[in-house]
Formats: C-alpha cells, sequence, structure tokens
C-alpha cells in the first residue's frame, strides 16, 4: 500500500503525502509527517525523496534518513553548480575553438593561394625558359640563312658586272648557277627548320595558356615538345626518345600534357645525371582500353628509398640551390591527379634510373558521343 501510494505521488505534481502511521518493529504504532520531492538528474529516471519528521518525544529511528536526504539534497545543489561551470567553461572553449578555427581556416586559404601563386609562377618561368631557347635556338637557323643569302648577293653582284661589261662565260654562269643552288639548298633548309621551331613554340606557349581541351595525335605532339625543350639538353650527352605508339590520338588537355613532359624531362637533367654524363630519356605512351599509359624511363642514378614517398610534396629537393625549386613533381602530380583525372606512381627503372607511371581517361569516344 505505502509502494502504491508513493508511486501515486510520483505522477502528481503535488508531493506531499497525507500523513499515516508506521509500525515499527516493537509493534509501537508512530505518527509521522513527510515531505516529498523529485530528484531529476539529466539522463536518470526520476526518483521520489520522501522527508519524514517524527513527533517530539518519539524514537529517532529516521534521523539517519533525514540525514542522508539533507545530504543528496546538497549533493544535488553542488551537481548543478559544477554543471553550470562545465557549461560555462564548454561554451568558452567553443568560442576559443571557433576563433582558432577561423584563423587556420584563413591560414589555410592564404597558403592555398600562396601556393597557386607559386606554381603559376613556376609555369611562367617554364615559359620563359622555353622563349629563351627557342630564341636561341632559331638564332642558328636564320644566322646561316642571312649568311646563305648574303654570298647568293655577292653571286648576283658579280654576275650582274659580268654580264654589264660583256666579260660574262659559260663557265661564269656555270658558277654562279652552283653558288646559287648550294645557297639555296641551304637558305630554304634553315629557313624550314626556323619554322618548325616557331610553329612547335606558337602551338606549345597556347596550349599553356589556355584550359582548352582539344584532340590531338600523342606522337607528333611529344615531337612538337621535345623539338621546344631540345635547347636544354643540346649540349650534352643525354639523348631523349620518343617511343610513343604512332597514330595514338587523343582528346586531353595538351597544356597539362606539355607540363607533365616537360617537368619530368628537367627533372631528370637536374636530378638523375652529372655533368657530361650520357644517358637516355625514354617516352613510352600507349592505349590500354579507355585509358592512356604514358610511362617515362630515364637511365639515371634513380630515387632514393627514403625520397621516394616525398617526391611529390611541395618545396621537397635535393638540390636547392642547383636550379630544383621543389615545385616540378608537385606540379606533374597536381595535373596528373587533377586536370587529367589520372594516377601516377613512381619508382626506379631496372638495373637503374627512374621510372613514372601516368594512367590517365582517354575521353575521345566520349568527345564523339557528345559531337
Amino acid at each position: 500500500q505505502v509502494s502504491a501510494y508513493l508511486r501515486q505521488c510520483s505522477r502528481s505534481r503535488n508531493l506531499l503525502p497525507a500523513p499515516f502511521k508506521w509500525r515499527a518493529a516493537n509493534a509501537e504504532d508512530t505518527g509521522l509527517r513527510w515531505q516529498g520531492f523529485m530528484l531529476r538528474a539529466e539522463g536518470m529516471p526520476p526518483q521520489v525523496v520522501l522527508r519524514c519528521a517524527v513527533p517530539s518525544g518519539s524514537a529517532n529511528a529516521f534521523q539517519s534518513l533525514n540525514h542522508e536526504i539533507e545530504k543528496q539534497q546538497e549533493a544535488l545543489r553542488e551537481l548543478q553548480k559544477i554543471r553550470a561551470s562545465l557549461e560555462m567553461r564548454v561554451e568558452e572553449r567553443t568560442r576559443d575553438l571557433q576563433a582558432s578555427n577561423a584563423d587556420l581556416q584563413h591560414t589555410v586559404e592564404t597558403l592555398k593561394k600562396t601556393q597557386n601563386q607559386l606554381v603559376h609562377a613556376e609555369k611562367m618561368a617554364s615559359l620563359g625558359g622555353l622563349v629563351a631557347g627557342i630564341s636561341h635556338e632559331i638564332n642558328t637557323p636564320i644566322g646561316v640563312g642571312v649568311t646563305s643569302a648574303s654570298n647568293l648577293e655577292e653571286e648576283i653582284a658579280k654576275l650582274r658586272s659580268a654580264f654589264e661589261d660583256g666579260s660574262m662565260k659559260r663557265s661564269t654562269l656555270e658558277r654562279f648557277i652552283g653558288h646559287g643552288t648550294q645557297a639555296s639548298t641551304i637558305l630554304l633548309t634553315n629557313l624550314r627548320r626556323a619554322a618548325e621551331l616557331i610553329s612547335s613554340f606558337k602551338q606549345v606557349a597556347v596550349d599553356q595558356s589556355s584550359d582548352e581541351w582539344r584532340t590531338l595525335d600523342l606522337h607528333s605532339y611529344v615531337d612538337e615538345i621535345l623539338t621546344s625543350l631540345q635547347p636544354k639538353w643540346k649540349r650534352t650527352s643525354i639523348q631523349v626518345v620518343n617511343a610513343c605508339d604512332a597514330g595514338l590520338n587523343i582528346h586531353t588537355h595538351p597544356g597539362a600534357i606539355y607540363q607533365v613532359i616537360s617537368n619530368l624531362i628537367l627533372n631528370s637533367l637536374v636530378h638523375a645525371f652529372e655533368p657530361d654524363q650520357p644517358g637516355e630519356i625514354r617516352i613510352i605512351a600507349e592505349r590500354r582500353d579507355d585509358a592512356i599509359r604514358l610511362m617515362y624511363r630515364d637511365d639515371g642514378k634513380g630515387i632514393p628509398a627514403e625520397h621516394i614517398d616525398r617526391i611529390f610534396d611541395p618545396f621537397f629537393t635535393t638540390k636547392r640551390g642547383a636550379g630544383g625549386s621543389g615545385l616540378g613533381l608537385h606540379i606533374v602530380y597536381n595535373l596528373v591527379t587533377g586536370t587529367l583525372k589520372g594516377a601516377i606512381t613512381s619508382g626506379n627503372n631496372t638495373p637503374h634510373g627512374a621510372a613514372f607511371d601516368i594512367v590517365f581517361p582517354d575521353y575521345l569516344e566520349e568527345n564523339k558521343q557528345c559531337a
């Protein structure tokens, strides 16, 4: 009956049970006065606590219970204070973390902007080096052409003089024809060479400064890239071989292809070979189902085992003061995984040298369907 009564009280907002008698073990009836309240600790079921007071002169059998209730009330008040304090500290810490997070986010954005600026600067520096190299390379055929044209001009002046004073002989004309034929052959050969250099530079420069995709013959395009970069290894004993499959037409981002191949070649020239050391760089490309596999190999010193996991990290270089910026292979990785939506792996060639394997989708068939 007591349990049922207390349960009824616990369901009521008014927790003031009516007085009733308690029969103690000595069979004496003790009149009691009760007070009740409910403890609601968060995450715990509500508990009903009753305070009982005995009349004056009766046994104090319930004093220990009253004392325990007072302790629970005090503990509850302390718990509420601690909870309030913790909530305040959590709010303060949350505000501090939000402020720190905002500062960190701003720092990350600043670093990304700085990195993009550095990558763009590296790209422009590469284009500037290409311009300087092509300008120097063009000087040779143009210089030879100018010399040949000057000789031809002298021969024409001699022939005109002989014709005007009536001293021209058959041998004079035969000599002029021989010299003229030789000069025109030299002139035409060198002008064609200059035109090829200009054409390669024009296409590569446009591709580097443009984000447009187009369909190209990868073998021919690699030839254009090697032509534009040839001044970089012209005075070395290094051979660069284009072993891409002939007629390999792909729809891709030509600027990214140029940056990938040129940075890999420049990386080999800086890191793989000692001065005057002979060597070979080989570029291989083939179609694998709906993807293109581009394989780059050199027979230089290879990549130290402790550096393989870091070579794509920005600003990592072992030749900081010898032409290494630490951005070349980082640019390669970003272009392959970002622009080309592909993957790149690195390792060491057999028996020696570095090896890079690049796989990226061929969008040629997809482009045809869209068209």
